[in-house]
């Protein structure tokens, strides 16, 4: 720990930045591993390409979408409970 607090400030900011750029990822693998369970020939995606459509989707999208989005997911995993 005292490595840690004899770093240069930026440095420490990069150290941080990089540990919750990490962080972020391993959340992002972790849903991808439960989209992934649903996937078939049809519907795959990759997680380099899951991770960059979720990067790139940051833009606000009303509740409405979000709804209509989960409707939409719901319907097309109808009957395919385990």
């Amino acid at each position: 720990m005292r490595e840690i607090n004899d770093l240069d400030f930026l440095d420490g900011a990069e150290l941080i930045i990089t540990a919750y750029e990490k962080q972020a990822e391993e959340r992002a693998f972790q849903l991808y591993l439960t989209k992934y369970a649903w996937m078939d020939e049809s519907n795959f995606v990759s997680f380099d390409d899951f991770i960059n459509q979720s990067n790139s989707s940051s833009n606000q999208q009303s509740v409405d979408e979000i709804l209509s989005d989960v409707a939409e997911i719901l319907n097309s995993n109808k009957g395919r409970w385990a």
